[in-house]
């Protein structure tokens, strides 16, 4: 082909018969409207489509992907589209589900209006009741004790200041209050000296509880020096057949006050060096 050279106008005037002519329409289908989607049943874009109709898996062959086809070919089983058989069945079955509930619901509120209510008919509650109401009175009448006795003294101190401005208290010998506080020190040496033997003659006496035969050995307990009692019994049978002397002598030896005939002594004895019970 040879192209001839043109002037400007013959230019202008093909364009506009170009223009003037109109557009040709290609053959190529849209894929929309396509005659395989029209003619396809199946479809969501077919004229015979069934919404109520089984839900195809994969598009029809030929068919072409559309969200539509997408969507409802990814439907899990149980959100498909559901036969009006099916759907009647349903919803009789939720109905039957709801009465059953209701008539549940209805037999536990009659079974709990029949309880008894505990404050009115339970006696073991009413007697619980009164106790914990006893004890509040109690311990509320004694908090008002204490704050009565807490007042009494305020007052009387608030008074005894306001006396001893007015006038001195009376001279007190030194000579007494020194022999009140010797006293006091000789009380508290004489509790730390039993305290200090109880604690001594603790793992004694826990050895002889556990004493069970005649033929087991006992544990004799020390005395105020340290020491333990000549002619302490050996065994629990021994024990058991001491004369009457022996009793008193180990009683003294533990400045445990005589008493009783001798049998009387020997549960005395028994006791201070926590020996097990005789058996009968």
């Amino acid at each position: 082909m040879t192209l001839e050279p043109k002037d400007s106008r013959s230019t202008l005037v093909d364009e506009g018969d170009k223009a003037d002519k109109a557009p040709e329409r290609a053959d190529t289908p849209h894929p929309l409207t396509s005659s395989s989607t029209s003619t396809t049943p199946g479809t969501p874009f077919s004229a015979s489509f069934d919404p109520n109709g089984p839900t195809p898996l994969t598009p029809p062959e030929g068919g072409m992907f559309s969200p539509m086809s997408i969507a409802l070919s990814h439907q899990t089983p149980q959100l498909a589209l559901v036969a009006p058989a099916n759907a009647e069945a349903w919803r009789s079955n939720v109905a039957s589900s709801l009465n059953t509930l209701a008539a549940q619901f209805a037999v536990a509120s009659q079974a709990l209006a029949t309880l008894p209510t505990p404050e009115r008919e339970s006696p073991v509650f009413n007697t619980t009741l009164t106790i914990v109401e006893q004890a509040q009175a109690r311990l509320r009448d004694e908090l008002d004790g204490l704050r009565e006795q807490v007042e009494f003294l305020r007052v009387r101190d608030k008074g005894v200041t306001e006396k001893g401005r007015e006038r001195a208290l009376p001279d007190v010998p030194m000579d007494a209050y020194e022999e009140r506080l010797q006293a006091v020190e000789k009380k508290v040496g004489d509790i730390a000296e039993v305290i200090r033997l109880d604690q001594a003659r603790l793992y004694a006496r826990l050895l002889n509880s556990t004493i069970t035969t005649n033929k087991m050995a006992l544990t004799p307990l020390v005395m105020a020096n340290g020491k333990t009692p000549q002619n302490f019994p050996a065994t629990k049978g021994e024990f058991e057949h001491l004369t009457k002397e022996r009793y008193e002598f180990l009683l003294k030896s533990y400045n445990v006050p005589l008493r009783g005939d001798t049998a009387a002594k020997r549960q005395l004895l028994r006791e201070f060096i926590g020996l097990s019970p005789a058996k009968p």
